[in-house]
């Protein structure tokens, strides 16, 4: 009777369980136990407490009533509860199984605890911004309402406008009252991007727990593009440029325009500002094609580019426009064969904004050795006579370019030839080259035999004819004669004779310049070879410009000081310092104070130099102990310190040592001559390749020298 007890018992207490874990109670146990329906009805282990009481006095009072012994009362409690293991053991066990496979122990059931989920919730999450925020470049994001179960520790804002989150930044939002945070964004943050912002919510709880919440929040800071448009006039001399209908959040501060011709690439591109036209809200600009550093036609590309007020830039879409080429015709024919001369032609010129100039590109061999010759005329008709000597006297094949420049400034290359000269005993004469000497030449010769040249000018009959014989190759025959062996400058003959007979002869003209001497010459002086530079007969005394010397130059010094002269020479490479620079006047030390002959080096300078009196001097370059290059010397650091009595004196001794200059001079050595520079002292009866200059003189009244650049 007790194991029955005992039994319902634990049947009871297993029903509740399952129960209570929304799980159905196993319908096998039930019927055993004769009290299914009992068991689904009770709520609370109250309830089934009630129920086995009144179950136990039940079976007190039959125990009573049937007078069982203990014994027999055990006996058929052994044979029900045998009952009971057959039906209803195996199903204990599957429950026991399925426990331990959910990795649940094995203990006397309780009441199981029920997980709260944890939830933020925001009644409002939204952007918007200021006509100020949007100049500076910010938005505000805003989130209202919000709440968590377990509190709210920080509420962060991860904005970004890129899909790869590649312009991330994550804001911490400020607190401005109960459930409402607020963050200001800057698009610097974001490197400067337009586009939509999009805006997330990630919240941190008083536990440091991360929720995000799904919702997202967004800001257009877009550019409106608008449209881009350019378009050029009918003569095709302008090209206006527009932008319409384009925006930027915070407003635009300017547009400009880039332009550029697209085989040049934007690199080249020129930039032009436009004008805003406040009752359209256009942006406007006119440029003109001549201005355009570009000289080709074809496409030209322009481009609209926003500066906005929150400081982005913004290049917006290209617009192309086709500058046109010219139209016209070329012809080459042959003008004189004698003279061989060719006459290039251009016809039917037309393009929209007119013709300025036309020219005619000629080369042989490589395009890199091309000569431009503008043509003749006007209209839609020019001409050029080209003679073949322009090219050398070349008799192979010749490629000529029309090019026209067009009103507009563009050049368009309208049409292209090609032609072989085909001339027999062709004689020409080349332009002088170095020390005035030309080559004549001779090709295509048709006959066999020694080749000779004759020249004379034509004035006076052939008191200056000059033969010369020629160097032949082939049927190729030149020789090379100076200018200067003729006699008279103008008309010149030149005549070709084979094997004795004369074949040819033609004219050419010498200008007067070209019977004088010009460019560099060796010559000698005092037995000593030096290189001087001519011009149309006169030596050039200063070769300041023609070397084009700058500061600090390598160079030599000679000071003779019978002559009192100064010459400064530089170097003609492996030939040594043998060209005259210039020569100064100067004026070395007293016979009781020399100036002390020798070789020596400069190794410093002075802008001023106190020096015995005390006095001034300008510009000094030290020699040797107490001497330098120096400016007259003065009685303070003035330029208006001179004496006129000392100045005029220079181009003799007058010094104690030093070696006196004009102010122009002293500039010169302190300005070209590097230090190191070696000066040699001598006395020589010679006053240099460049001669002694002459000296300046000043009245009593002046106290200044008008050589010193100063005082201009």
């Amino acid at each position: 009777m007790q194991v029955k007890k005992y039994f319902r018992q634990g049947i009871y207490a297993l029903l509740i369980s399952l129960f209570l874990t929304g799980i159905s109670a196993p319908v096998g146990a039930a019927e055993n136990t004769g009290a299914a329906d009992e068991v689904s009805s009770v709520k609370d282990i109250g309830a089934a407490e009630e129920i086995q009481k009144t179950e136990n006095k039940e079976e007190t009072g039959k125990n009573e009533e049937t007078g069982k012994n203990e014994e027999t009362e055990n006996k058929e409690t052994e044979k029900k509860e045998e009952s009971n293991e057959t039906e209803t053991g195996d199903k204990s066990k599957v429950e026991v199984k399925t426990a331990e496979e959910n990795g649940s122990e094995s203990t006397t059931p309780t009441e199981p605890e029920t997980p709260k989920k944890e939830s933020v919730t925001c009644s409002d999450f939204q952007t918007s911004a200021s006509k100020k925020q949007l100049a500076k470049g910010n938005f505000v994001v805003e989130v209202r309402g919000l709440a968590c179960d377990s509190g709210i520790k920080q509420v962060r804002i991860q904005v970004y406008s890129k899909d790869d989150k590649s312009n991330s930044y994550t804001y911490t939002a400020k607190k401005k009252s109960s459930g409402r945070y607020r963050v200001t964004v800057d698009i610097a943050r974001h490197k400067n991007q337009l586009g939509v912002y999009k805006a997330k919510l990630v919240v941190v709880d008083k536990k440091g727990k991360k929720k995000t919440l799904s919702q997202l929040a967004t800001y257009d800071f877009s550019v409106n593009k608008g449209i881009t448009s350019a378009e050029l006039n009918k003569t095709e001399k302008k090209v206006s440029l527009k932008l319409a209908d384009a925006s930027v959040p915070g407003g635009i501060k300017k547009v400009e325009f880039s332009v550029y011709a697209k085989k040049d690439g934007a690199k080249k591109a020129q930039v032009f500002s436009a004008d805003l036209n406040k009752k359209t809200g256009e942006y406007t600009a006119t440029v003109k094609l001549g201005k355009l550093s570009a000289d080709s036609t074809g496409v030209y590309v322009a481009r609209a580019k926003i500066y906005a007020a929150c400081g982005v830039n913004k290049s917006l879409d290209k617009q192309e426009f086709v500058v046109s080429d010219c139209s016209g015709k070329l012809s080459v024919a042959l003008a004189d064969e004698n003279a061989g001369t060719y006459r290039l032609r251009a016809s039917d010129l037309s393009a929209p904004s007119g013709i300025k100039k036309v020219q005619f590109k000629v080369w042989t061999g490589s395009k890199k050795s091309a000569v431009i010759f503008d043509a003749k005329g006007s209209g839609n008709a020019r001409s050029y006579t080209m003679s073949l000597t322009a090219l050398k006297g070349s008799l192979g094949k010749y490629h000529v370019q029309l090019l026209v420049t067009m009103g507009n400034g563009k050049i368009s290359t309208v049409a292209s030839d090609t032609f072989k000269p085909d001339l027999t005993d062709y004689l020409y004469v080349l332009k002088p080259e170095k020390n005035n000497t030309r080559k004549i030449y001779m090709k295509n010769i048709s006959q066999k035999g020694k080749v000779t040249f004759r020249v004379w000018s034509d004035k006076k009959g052939k008191d200056d004819l000059v033969s010369y014989k020629a160097s032949r190759s082939g049927n190729t025959a030149k020789v090379t004669f100076k200018t200067r062996d003729l006699k008279h400058s103008g008309k010149v003959y030149v005549a070709a004779y084979v094997a004795g007979k004369k074949v040819k002869t033609i004219s050419i003209k010498i200008p007067a310049s070209d019977m004088k001497k010009n460019g560099w010459y060796y010559e000698k002086y005092n037995g000593k070879t030096y290189k001087f530079y001519y011009k149309n007969d006169s030596k050039v005394k200063n070769l300041t410009k023609i070397l084009k010397l700058g500061k600090n130059e390598s160079l030599y010094i000679e000071v003779n000081r019978r002559k009192c002269t100064v010459t400064v020479y530089a170097r003609d490479g492996k030939k040594g310092y043998i060209i005259p620079v210039a020569a100064f006047a100067c004026s070395v030390g007293k016979a009781g104070t020399p100036t002390p002959r020798g070789t020596y080096y400069t190794d410093r300078k002075h802008r001023w130099k106190v020096l015995m009196g005390p006095s001034y001097g300008q510009y000094a370059t030290h020699v040797v102990g107490g001497v330098y290059f120096h400016s007259v010397a003065g009685s303070s650091r003035s330029v208006h310190n001179i004496k006129a009595s000392n100045y005029n004196r220079l181009g003799s001794p007058a010094s104690h040592g030093c070696i006196r200059l004009c102010v122009r001079d002293a500039k010169w050595i302190y300005d070209h001559c590097a230090l190191k520079t070696k000066v040699k002292i001598f006395d020589s009866s010679h006053s240099g390749p460049l001669g002694k200059p002459k000296t300046i003189k000043i009245s009593g009244s002046t106290n200044y020298d008008p050589t010193d650049p100063a005082v201009r």
